[in-house]
């Protein structure tokens, strides 16, 4: 797909950006780090020069892109990506979603492995709040979210 979209000059576009997310999601579920990091850095490249971050797909990418730096043992790097995603989720008022749970559980248990433990404890219950919200507590994610809280 990637060689497709360059011959197409199709890369260098929002949805470009997207299939190189994908990608990268792909690389790090069969453990290629390295490759991942690439992906998602050439990703958020593109987001950036088109003006592209401040949207859901963006944010999914920062979001992606954190749990990666987070896997390479980066998790200062991994929380400046999500507290970018989250400003972005909250200036755009785009929060209220699934995504926007696994932001949150992904800013909650950074927190806490940096032994922020009331940080994670808010960001935790901020995604319980979430799922209240979107009337979604019968799922598994808002399990784990308690799971979580304890």
């Amino acid at each position: 797909s990637q060689g497709i979209y360059t011959k197409m000059r199709k890369l260098e576009s929002p949805l470009g950006a997207s299939l190189l997310n994908d990608i990268g999601m792909a690389r790090a579920i069969f453990k290629d780090l390295k490759g991942a990091s690439k992906a998602f850095a050439e990703a958020q490249r593109i987001f950036r020069h088109t003006n592209t971050i401040e949207t859901p797909d963006g944010c999914l990418l920062l979001m992606n892109a954190g749990n990666n730096k987070k896997a390479l043992g980066d998790i200062d790097g991994a929380m400046k990506l999500f507290s970018e995603a989250r400003d972005i989720r909250d200036r755009t008022s785009s929060l209220d979603t699934p995504d926007g749970v696994r932001l949150l559980v992904a800013i909650g248990t950074t927190l806490s492995e940096q032994g922020d433990q009331d940080g994670a404890l808010e960001a935790f219950s901020e995604a319980y709040n979430l799922h209240t919200r979107m009337d979604t507590l019968d799922s598994p994610s808002a399990a784990l979210v308690l799971n979580y809280i304890g």
